[in-house]
C-alpha cells in the first residue's frame, strides 16, 4: 500500500546505502576466508593422518619376511 500525503500523492523515500553495502562485503569477505581457513586447516589435518597411515604401513610391510 503506497503512502500518501495529505494531497493523495505518492510519497518516495530515497535511502544511501552504500556505506551498509561497503560494511556487508567486508562482513562477507570476511566470512569468506574464515571458511576457507577453516577447510584447508581439515584438509591439512586429513592430510596428515594419510600421511601417517602410509609411513606406518610402510613400516608394517617393510617388518615383514619377503618369499
Amino acid at each position: 500500500m503506497p503512502l500518501l500525503d495529505k494531497v493523495e500523492g505518492n510519497l518516495k523515500a530515497d535511502f544511501d546505502v552504500s556505506e551498509m553495502n561497503k560494511l556487508l562485503k567486508v562482513y562477507i569477505d570476511h566470512e569468506i576466508r574464515s571458511g576457507v581457513e577453516i577447510g584447508l586447516q581439515q584438509v591439512k589435518q586429513e592430510i596428515a593422518s594419510v600421511d601417517s597411515k602410509m609411513t606406518k604401513l610402510k613400516q608394517d610391510t617393510e617388518k615383514e619376511p619377503n618369499d
